[in-house]
């Protein structure tokens, strides 16, 4: 009889869904939440969903040829620079923030030289280690039999020697091979001849341009427009407006609804910013100010409010106190997520 799922389970099914524990490669091995949250470049583990994250298969014949003599993105096998090619497209036109691999232990080092360092981290490999060690042998997918001998020794170059999973942001990939030796430079430019550019960051299209690759010309603004980021923000200010609406409709309010509404709106921001860091710093100090800033910048609107208006109703109170409330609810569920989604990598099912 299968097992029944415990109430601590349903909990961390829900928080943690749409998260990248919906790779069961992810779900399975014990993954090191601190090293994803630095290859990837994010602020909260919650926030590293599914859809932005990407397995790549390539890496593991890679990995084989670079076993047999060094080599550079010139001399590659036609077919293999073409996939990796590919590989890189995709990754860049979805806004991937992470791109994950099973490669042999033994080949780490050799793979780590041929994508080069990291250039926002001196000293640093673009490619690094997600997890310690382990046997693919040991796999629900491989103890199951759902992968054939030769895609097993194909992809992942066989299932009895030790591999690891790796990870590399996709855009530091990018930016770093735009940026480098003379055959990088020329596989960006190839990769991306002719690629449209409305679903590539600005940041990205940047790095295209100054190397040369001759992608499909697109406005800031129309990147924008495809930009997930843009609309979390227009999400912010939209609410961050109408949180000062209500207040034009109450009698008893005798401040400015401007100053109110433009109170709302620029602490929007630094109270973003302290939040992430009251819960994700490593410092104390940066925590502490964290905490200070998310404190001051969400109650200021509220203090306002009430100290420029008396005999409001009870239902006045009702609303401010169900918006607070509601603040309050969403990101203790945010909170509860990045803790979740850890949980849920660090916990090793082998």
């Amino acid at each position: 009889m299968p097992h029944a799922l415990t109430s601590t389970d349903d909990a961390a099914r829900l928080l943690t869904r749409h998260s990248a524990l919906a790779y069961p490669m992810l779900r399975e091995i014990g993954i090191d939440p601190a090293a994803v949250k630095r290859v990837s470049g994010i602020d909260r583990l919650g926030n590293l969903t599914a859809r932005r994250t990407a397995t790549s298969l390539v890496l593991g014949p890679l990995s084989s040829l670079l076993a047999d003599s060094p080599t550079t993105p010139a001399t590659l096998p036609t077919d293999l620079r073409d996939t990796l090619a590919t590989d890189l497209r995709r990754l860049i036109t979805t806004r991937q923030h992470l791109m994950f691999a099973l490669v042999p232990a033994e080949r780490l080092a050799a793979l780590q030289v041929f994508f080069g360092a990291d250039p926002s981290h001196a000293e640093t490999h673009l490619l690094q280690p997600l997890s310690d060690s382990f046997l693919p042998s040991a796999l629900k997918f491989v103890r199951a039999g759902s992968l054939s001998p030769e895609l097993a020794e194909r992809y992942l170059g066989g299932v009895d020697r030790p591999h690891v999973v790796v990870g590399m942001s996709p855009s530091a990939w990018l930016r770093a091979w735009a940026a480098g030796t003379p055959d990088q430079q020329e596989f960006v430019r190839m990769a991306f001849v002719g690629e449209e550019s409305s679903t590539i960051s600005s940041h990205n299209y940047r790095a295209l341009r100054e190397v040369g690759a001759r992608v499909v010309p697109s406005s800031r603004l129309y990147r924008a427009l495809h930009s997930p980021t843009f609309w979390a923000y227009l999400v912010v200010f939209i609410y961050s407006t109408l949180r000062a609406l209500p207040a034009t409709f109450v009698p008893h309010f005798h401040g400015s609804v401007l100053l109110l509404w433009t109170m709302d709106v620029v602490t929007a921001i630094p109270y973003t910013w302290g939040l992430v860091a009251f819960f994700t710093a490593h410092k104390t100090w940066v925590r502490v100010t964290g905490f200070a800033v998310t404190l001051i910048t969400f109650i200021a609107p509220y203090i306002y409010f009430w100290s420029h208006g008396r005999g409001y109703s009870w239902w006045v109170h009702g609303v401010v106190g169900a918006m607070i409330a509601g603040a309050l609810l969403y990101e203790g569920f945010n909170y509860l997520r990045d803790r979740a989604v850890a949980a849920g990598l660090r916990h090793s099912r082998l």
